[in-house]
């Protein structure tokens, strides 16, 4: 018996849905203000790299692990980051305004050592 995937067929993924989102909203007029390092011109710093590998070739259990201490996490943190990493623009001025955390590329990193 052929395994199949659980996963539903074609389709776009999260990822790929933030992308065109915020690409109608710039076309629409909207600022965005895109702190993420997912795509970023170039190559990572060698020394990130480095890191990365060291990290995902670790045999260490608490490398591949989450770690949650049972908190529920810091209340405002995503707002709160978003308005230190936009300078002196004030978010305060804009009526619909919405926050959203990523997680970052740990889900995916294990795949690196695939290439």
């Amino acid at each position: 018996m052929a395994r199949e995937s659980r996963l539903p067929k074609g389709g776009e993924n999260l990822f790929q849905e933030i992308k065109r989102v915020c690409l109608e909203a710039e076309a629409k007029g909207v600022k965005l203000f895109r702190l993420s390092i997912g795509q970023p011109t170039g190559p990572a710093l060698l020394s990130a790299r480095e890191g990365a590998a060291e990290a995902i070739m670790s045999t260490k259990e608490s490398m591949h692990e989450y770690q949650d201490n049972g908190e529920p996490g810091v209340p405002g943190f995503s707002k709160a980051f978003v308005q230190a990493n936009v300078g002196d623009f004030d978010l305060s001025s804009i009526d619909d305004i919405a926050y959203l955390p990523i997680p970052g590329i740990k889900p995916k990193a294990g795949f690196f050592t695939l290439w």
